[in-house]
């Protein structure tokens, strides 16, 4: 993993550790300020649009996969390149470890 990768991931740790902890300071502030209400009126809208995102993000994830997949293996199939060895590898012995 590169280092931007780390510092990116522990950024994004950091962000949800802050958000989860303040989550109930957060849901006392909007009570007070009456968003409750808000929210009551339209929560088949607001739970529709979440369904929606996280059925996005499935996909996006699952398409991603399979395109990393695909380059991996592209080239490969039906063929023995230089890094394919026809001979069979020794089975690994219990002292191999």
């Amino acid at each position: 993993m590169s280092d931007r990768g780390g510092w990116i991931g522990t950024v994004a740790v950091a962000g949800l550790a802050v958000i989860c902890c303040a989550a109930p300071l957060l849901v006392l502030g909007a009570a007070s300020l009456g968003v409750s209400a808000w929210l009551a009126a339209h929560s088949l809208w607001l739970l529709g649009c979440t369904g929606l995102l996280l059925t996005g993000a499935a996909f996006v994830v699952a398409y991603r996969r399979r395109q990393a997949g695909a380059a991996c293996a592209a080239g490969k199939r039906g063929t023995l390149g230089s890094d394919v060895s026809e001979v069979p590898s020794a089975p690994n012995e219990p002292g191999d470890r």
